[in-house]
């Protein structure tokens, strides 16, 4: 039982991570492509 818990846990946090990650990469190109679109109307 306290194995299977465990696991459990171990596999929500690999989820939680990965998410996190993606999150960070998209909102990084968000802005940089934010970046380039003021740098074209504004350069």
């Amino acid at each position: 039982m306290i194995l299977i818990t465990l696991s459990f846990r171990i596999i929500y946090l690999i989820n939680f991570f990965k998410l996190y990650s993606i999150t960070i990469h998209y909102n990084n190109l968000i802005s940089s492509k934010m970046v380039i679109k003021n740098n074209y109307i504004f350069g």
